[in-house]
């Protein structure tokens, strides 16, 4: 590796490259806004920010608006910045507990694919959030990525999951009409922001439960397969790909579209040291610290596990350190905290 000190952005992309680099860097996909709001010593929001997919086009601070992201990466040691770029996804939503959950698609039967009508990806004024965004925190230094989706969860969303199932034995042509409009807006959106000056793309959808795939191998490589080729033929940027759960069954066929990192490997669905012996130094394996027991555990648990994940699939350099999913509402400062420090102090390369 290398002893000279580098800054986040060229240590995240050093990483998610395979070339040298000081130590293992540090990010999250996501941050929950109680959990920001909490670390900065702010009150709690009595409305939470709205959710990324529920406007006609969202490219907005992946994480919610009522704080400074910058002031967070600083508590928490964060290593990136992410913004979001979505189209309308067709759902509904109810607030329980302050927080958003989706109850449902708007997305039914096959008229209703008229409600369907998304902005056009290719006019660049939608974009100027991101430019702003860009603008102002280039200068710190950090990895700046954007968080699109390929184009499934977009269409699983706006039509439920068991309308979604019924709809691939009854009206399969009406799952490929929407997944060919939310993959083509993918493909020219992704297009125009890998030319804006991002470091990286994060690009997910959810594609399997802990028992294994949401959906057989078959319907997979017949659904989802031709339409996230279409969007990763056009990521020009170093990238990750994230899925909740047991995704192994899966994994050839994700492999064929050359993202340079897997995320979040979650240690009750897959084993990290597993996953590492299947994909060796091709791609960078981007988590996989419990987020049970970011919450229920104590700091020096929470630093075995860190120190343990990074001896076990960081040695060859091919490791950024992340939660198993996202630093959820129910996580503990002090164990997030631990979880850094334990990275800053056992990620130096050479490992022992």
């Amino acid at each position: 590796m290398m002893s000279e000190t580098m800054t986040s952005r060229e240590r995240v992309l050093a990483a998610l490259m395979g070339l040298p680099h000081d130590r293992v860097p540090y990010m999250e996909l996501y941050v929950d806004e109680h959990l920001a709001r909490r670390a900065l010593n702010l009150p709690p929001v009595s409305q939470p920010s709205r959710m990324s997919g529920d406007r006609p086009v969202t490219v907005d601070y992946f994480g919610g608006s009522s704080y400074d992201p910058q002031k967070l990466a600083e508590t928490l040691g964060l290593e990136s910045l992410l913004i979001s770029a979505q189209p309308q996804i067709y759902f509904e939503t109810d607030i329980r507990d302050g927080q958003y959950f989706v109850t449902g698609g708007q997305v039914r039967k096959r008229a209703d694919l008229a409600k369907v009508q998304l902005h056009d990806p290719d006019d660049l004024s939608i974009y100027e959030p991101a430019r702003r965004f860009l603008e102002k925190y280039r200068p710190t230094g950090l990895a700046l990525g954007c968080f699109i989706n390929l184009g499934a969860d977009p269409v699983t969303l706006s039509m439920g999951w068991d309308q979604f199932s019924y709809a691939l034995y009854d009206d399969p042509t009406m799952l490929h009409t929407l997944f060919d409009v939310y993959s083509d807006w993918s493909a020219r959106a992704v297009r125009h922001l890998c030319g804006m000056g991002f470091y990286f793309i994060w690009a997910g959808d959810d594609i399997a439960f802990r028992s294994g795939p949401m959906i057989s191998p078959r319907f997979f490589r017949q659904f989802f397969m031709p339409y996230f080729k279409r969007v990763a033929e056009n990521i020009s940027l170093p990238w990750i790909f994230h899925t909740d759960s047991n995704f192994l069954p899966l994994l050839d066929d994700l492999l064929t579209l050359g993202m340079n990192g897997l995320h979040p490997n979650e240690p009750d669905a897959v084993d990290i040291r597993h996953v590492k012996q299947l994909v060796g130094d091709r791609l960078t394996l981007v988590g996989n610290i419990d987020i049970s027991v970011l919450s229920l555990g104590t700091p020096e648990q929470v630093e075995v596990l860190t120190n343990e994940v990074i001896r076990n699939v960081g040695r060859d350099g091919r490791l950024i350190l992340s939660s198993s999913n996202s630093l959820a509402r129910s996580c503990k400062m002090e164990n997030v905290l631990a979880m850094q420090q334990a990275c800053l102090r056992s990620g130096v390369y050479p490992i022992e």
